[in-house]
């Protein structure tokens, strides 16, 4: 389990130190994806986290009755 960690930790600091090789119209172009990638990530785990603890102090249709139309909405 470390060396996975290890290797993800390092990988993620090489792309990290990759971007600033770019050149500046890249980064400016490319950090607007990055910085929507990032919200939306941090948002699917913080829900992701609710569920079971929604599921803990709610009947299971009333939570699944509101996830459903979160999961099942076309993405624009």
């Amino acid at each position: 389990m470390f060396l996975y960690t290890l290797f993800w930790g390092v990988s993620a600091v090489s792309a990290a130190a990759l971007i600033l090789l770019l050149k500046e119209n890249w980064i400016r172009g490319i950090v607007p994806h990055l910085i929507s990638y990032a919200i939306g990530t941090l948002l699917s785990a913080s829900l992701l986290r609710m569920i079971p603890r929604a599921l803990a102090d709610l009947p299971g249709p009333t939570v699944m009755g509101t996830l459903l139309p979160l999961f099942s909405h076309p993405v624009l």
